[in-house]
C-alpha cells in the first residue's frame, strides 16, 4: 500500500495523497507511521529530482571541464609534431601553429586534425601543402566530406598537375564551375574523381587544369560517373601515346610548316607536353579518315568507339567557346567590358550575381541546408574549445618543462618524490602539489633574474630520512578542519616549504 501512496503523491498532489493515506490507513495512528513513510518519499523524489535538474542544466550548458593533465599532454604532442613539420619544409613553427589553429576554427576540424592532414598532404606532394589548407578545409565542407576525403585532389592538383599552393582554392571554385556549366552526373564530386583518375595522361596535354577539365566534362557529358571515369581516361590517354612521328608529320602537312614542333615543355613542371591546338587541328583530319581509324586511335573496343564517335561528333568547340566566354566575363568584372547576360553559362550567371550585384547590396543565398549550417556552427564551437584547451595545455607543459630543469641530474630523486606524493592521501598530496609549483615558479624566476641563484638539493640522504620519518608516522587522512583552522595549516606549510629553499 505504501507504493501506492508514493504512486498517488506524485501523480495528485499531497492533498489528495493524504485523503488516501486516511482511507487506506483506517485508524489515526496508521495514518502517522504512513504520512512518516510518505515525507521520506517525498524526500527521496526531491534529492532524485535535484539531481536530475543537476544533471540536465550541465547538459543544457555544455559543462566540459578542462583536464589539466591530459591537456599538457596534448599541447606538448601537437607542439612536437609541429616542430618536426617546421623542420623538415624549413618554416617557422610559431607560423605554422597560428596557421593550423586558425584554420581549424574556421572549418569546423581541430587543429590536431588539420596539422596531420597537412602532413600527410604535404608527404603526398612533397612540398609545404599548409598554404591550401583554407581552401581545401572550405571545400570539403562545401562538398558535404570530412576534411581527409580531398586529400587525394589536393595531390592532384599540386603534385600531378602542377597547381602552385596559392592558385589551389581557385582552381577547385573552377572545378566546380565546370561541373555546373556541363551538367556532370554526380557533379563536382564525380568530375572530380575523373580529374583524379585521369591527371597523369592529362598532364601531357597543354592548356591548362580548366581547359582540360572542361574537355573532359564536355567529352563525358551525360555518362555515369565510373562510365566517364573510363571515357575521359581513354580520351587523354590516346593523345598521350600517341605516336611522336606520326603526329609531328601530320600536324607539319596541316600547318605547312616543315619545321613545326607540335610538342612543348612545359615551364612549371618541365613535363613534356602536347600543345593545346593539336586536337583541334587533327580534327578535320580524322573526319576524313575511315570511322575504323578513329576508333583504333582511341584503343578500339567498345569504349574506343565510343569516345571517338563522341570526338567527332561533339569536337572542342564548347570547350573553346567557355573559355573565350570566361575570359570576358572575367574582363566584365573588372570593369573592361560587357558581356551579354543571356550569353553566360550557369556557373558565369552565379558569379556575377554574388560579385556584380554585391554593390548594390545583394547577398547570394546560403546554399547549405539548415542541418548541414547547424554542423559546421557546432564544429567550430568544438574546433575553438579545443584550441582553448591546447593553449591551456601549453601553460601545464610550461611548468612540466621548468619543473623538469631543475631535477637535471637527480631524476632518481625525482621519481623518488613523486612516488612519494603517489602514496600520500589526496588531500596530502595535492597540497604538496601546490606548494612544489609555487616553489619551481619562484626558483625560475629568481634563476632567470639572476645567475647562480640556488638549486633544489634532493639527495639521497634527505630521501632515507624522510622514508624512516613516513614509516615511524605514516600519514593519516584527517577529519576536515574549520576553514579558519584549515587556513592556518596551509600557511604553516607553504612556510616550511619556503624555508627548505
Amino acid at each position: 500500500m505504501d507504493r501506492e501512496v508514493v504512486i498517488k503523491l506524485i501523480a495528485e498532489g499531497v492533498k489528495q495523497a493524504v485523503n488516501d493515506l486516511k482511507q487506506a490507513g483506517g485508524s489515526i495512528d496508521n495514518l502517522g507511521n504512513k504520512s512518516k513513510g510518505a515525507s521520506a518519499a517525498l524526500q527521496e523524489i526531491g534529492r532524485v529530482a535535484f539531481r536530475v535538474a543537476s544533471d540536465v542544466s550541465r547538459a543544457f550548458n555544455d559543462v566540459r571541464p578542462i583536464e589539466f593533465g591530459s591537456a599538457g599532454d596534448k599541447a606538448r604532442q601537437f607542439s612536437d609534431q609541429i616542430a618536426r613539420y617546421a623542420q623538415r619544409f624549413a618554416t617557422d613553427a610559431n607560423t605554422m601553429r597560428t596557421r593550423f589553429m586558425s584554420v581549424g576554427e574556421s572549418v569546423g576540424v581541430s587543429s590536431e586534425r588539420v596539422q596531420g592532414f597537412a602532413r600527410s598532404l604535404s608527404e603526398m606532394t612533397g612540398t609545404d601543402a599548409s598554404g591550401a589548407l583554407q581552401d581545401l578545409g572550405t571545400y570539403a565542407n562545401e562538398t558535404g566530406r570530412e576534411l581527409e576525403q580531398v586529400a587525394e585532389i589536393g595531390s592532384t592538383l599540386m603534385a600531378k598537375l602542377g597547381v602552385p599552393v596559392e592558385k589551389v582554392g581557385d582552381s577547385l571554385k573552377r572545378l566546380r564551375d565546370i561541373a555546373q556549366d556541363f551538367s556532370t552526373v554526380g557533379g563536382t564530386v564525380a568530375l572530380e574523381k575523373t580529374l583524379n583518375r585521369i591527371a597523369p595522361s592529362m598532364a601531357h596535354m597543354q592548356g591548362g587544369m580548366e581547359r582540360n577539365a572542361a574537355l573532359a566534362a564536355h567529352i563525358t557529358r551525360g555518362m555515369s560517373p565510373e562510365v566517364a571515369q573510363e571515357a575521359a581516361q581513354t580520351f587523354f590517354g590516346a593523345f598521350e601515346r600517341a605516336p611522336h612521328a606520326l603526329v609531328t608529320r601530320t600536324m607539319r602537312q596541316i600547318k605547312h610548316d616543315p619545321t613545326y614542333d607540335p610538342y612543348i615543355e612545359d615551364p612549371a613542371t618541365g613535363r613534356l607536353q602536347l600543345k593545346a591546338e593539336v586536337p583541334m587541328a587533327l580534327l578535320p583530319v580524322m573526319r576524313k579518315k575511315a570511322r575504323l581509324a578513329v576508333y583504333d586511335f582511341f584503343g578500339g573496343g567498345m569504349t574506343g568507339v565510343q569516345v571517338g564517335e563522341r570526338f567527332l561528333r561533339l569536337g572542342m568547340g564548347s570547350v573553346q567557346a567557355r573559355q573565350k566566354q570566361a575570359e570576358q566575363m572575367q574582363r566584365a568584372l573588372e570593369g573592361q567590358g560587357a558581356i551579354p547576360i543571356d550569353q553566360m553559362t550557369p556557373s558565369q550567371l552565379q558569379q556575377f550575381r554574388e560579385k556584380g550585384f554585391a554593390e548594390f547590396g545583394a547577398v547570394a543565398p546560403d546554399q547549405r541546408t539548415e542541418a548541414e549550417r547547424i554542423r559546421q556552427q557546432r564544429a567550430r564551437v568544438d574546433a575553438e574549445r579545443q584550441n582553448v584547451e591546447i593553449e591551456v595545455g601549453d601553460k601545464v607543459q610550461e611548468q612540466r618543462d621548468k619543473r623538469n630543469a631543475l631535477y637535471e641530474g637527480k631524476r632518481k630523486e625525482q621519481a623518488a618524490v613523486d612516488t612519494l606524493k603517489a602514496y600520500a592521501p589526496s588531500t596530502v598530496e595535492r597540497v604538496a602539489d601546490i606548494v612544489e609549483a609555487t616553489g619551481v615558479e619562484a626558483l625560475t624566476a629568481h634563476k632567470a633574474a639572476r645567475s647562480g641563484a640556488p638549486t633544489v638539493e634532493i639527495g639521497q640522504a634527505s630521501i632515507d630520512k624522510m622514508a624512516r620519518s613516513i614509516s615511524k608516522s605514516p600519514l593519516i587522512a584527517k577529519p576536515d578542519k574549520s576553514p579558519s583552522a584549515q587556513s592556518v595549516e596551509d600557511s604553516k606549510a607553504a612556510n616550511r616549504s619556503k624555508a627548505n629553499y
